[in-house]
């Protein structure tokens, strides 16, 4: 009888996995429930007295299943290396700069505004005093 082994779930393994995708995404769930699958699966076929070769197809598919979900588990760990390390502070540098730009902008806005009621003012000032040398010319 040919002997499978059995693919150890130890609590290194378990909080590893829990570290790679704390959002707990559906590739991790998948892996999970195949590497339950493959241990009900070892255990299921321990001491059955099934024909060899059907447990050993059995098993085989199971282990290639899972073998499949962690290697889209260490995908998805590279696009979200790639997403933290690249991509989001590419995209945060982005939105700085135009936050830095747009507030510029408003700055100098708001100083066109504070030179414009300066001359407005300066103006008035200026149409009250001809104003008043005008009344005072009249008398």
């Amino acid at each position: 009888m040919t002997r499978v082994a059995a693919v150890p779930v130890t609590p290194e393994l378990e909080r590893y996995m829990e570290s790679l995708l704390p959002d707990r995404d559906p590739v991790l769930r998948h892996l999970e429930k195949e590497i339950e699958e493959i241990a009900e699966l070892q255990m299921m076929y321990k001491n059955a007295d099934l024909a060899d070769k059907t447990r050993d197809i059995v098993l085989h598919r199971a282990e290639r299943r899972l073998a499949r979900q962690k290697e889209a588990l260490a995908l998805a760990k590279g696009d979200l290396d790639v997403l933290e390390q690249k991509t989001l502070p590419l995209e945060r540098r982005r939105l700085e700069l135009d936050l830095a730009a747009r507030t510029a902008e408003a700055e100098d806005g708001a100083r066109g505004a504070a030179i414009d009621e300066m001359n407005k003012r300066a103006a008035l000032r200026d149409a009250e005093a001809e104003a008043a040398k005008a009344k005072a010319g009249g008398k």
